[in-house]
């Protein structure tokens, strides 16, 4: 599947075979890391999956930032959150309460975002700050080739997971055949892949009509007001000149002004594995 240069968006998905010798494997990266990257954590996961599962009808590996998954069965587009695997961190925050009137808005909307996004990407990575001054880092993804509505449930399912088998912890990881969920206390994915939370979005501009859009829109808008400006400093020279000239009778000699415009750690953690 890696080999497949035409795949850039590290989702990979394969059927070979036919009838009952029929093989459909899938792959998905995190959707923080680069082409290349994401290759050698497929190519790795691949080789060990083999390794570890030989002769198996059916099997799945969990990377740190892919998995890879084969079946003899049809797996594309279907919604499998089960198994599902807990993996948390065993210390919890100094005030629990808070931390989760935090972490579970975070996980919301992060669940939303994940969801809503296209048959090539759902990932979606964000932070918050807590009441004991403790940053959530929170990542969730699924699959792409699931529709929005699987997608919120499989992270719905997960995120349930998360407040009932394992509350209060402050970092963990919760792994299913359809969807991921990661949180933690420190930053563990690539920062540019955070968007702003909806908050700090710029508001998008109205629809315009013709050709050139928004942008030529507010060209012209400047211009007049310039054009206006220049036009009621001309008339009140103008006015000014002519009221010394009929005054004194005498010439006045004009002068230009010049007018200039302001420009405008990595942490080592002990978790314990729970399958559901």
């Amino acid at each position: 599947m890696s080999s497949n240069t035409k795949i850039r968006y590290g989702f990979y998905n394969l059927s070979v075979g036919e009838n009952s010798d029929q093989v459909n494997a899938n792959a998905l990266c995190r959707g923080d890391i680069g082409t290349d990257e994401c290759r050698r954590c497929v190519n790795a996961s691949s080789h060990d999956l083999l390794q570890y599962c030989p002769n198996q009808k059916e099997a799945i590996i969990w990377y740190a930032k892919c998995m890879v998954r084969y079946s003899n069965r049809y797996i594309f587009g279907v919604l499998e959150a089960n198994p599902l695997y807990s993996f948390y961190n065993t210390r919890n925050p100094s005030d629990v309460d808070g931390f989760t009137q935090v972490l579970r808005p975070l996980l919301e909307r992060l669940k939303n975002l994940a969801a809503a996004g296209s048959s090539t990407r759902k990932f979606a990575v964000g932070s918050e700050t807590a009441q004991d001054s403790q940053t959530i880092h929170a990542l969730l993804m699924c699959t792409p080739d699931l529709d929005e509505l699987d997608c919120k449930s499989c992270l719905e399912q997960t995120t349930a997971e998360v407040f009932s088998c394992c509350y209060g912890k402050q970092g963990g990881r919760y792994i299913s055949p359809s969807c991921d969920l990661r949180y933690e206390t420190y930053t563990f994915y690539d920062p540019i892949a955070e968007a702003p939370p909806p908050s700090l979005l710029p508001p998008s501009s109205p629809p315009t009509e013709g050709k050139e859009g928004n942008p030529s829109r507010t060209t012209i808008a400047i211009v007049v007001s310039a054009i206006g400006s220049l036009v009621l400093i001309i008339i009140g020279i103008f006015i000014f000149y002519s009221r010394v000239i009929k005054k004194t009778g005498e010439k006045v000699k004009r002068y230009t002004r010049k007018w200039t415009r302001n420009s405008c750690k990595k942490a080592i953690y002990r978790f314990q594995i729970r399958p559901r």
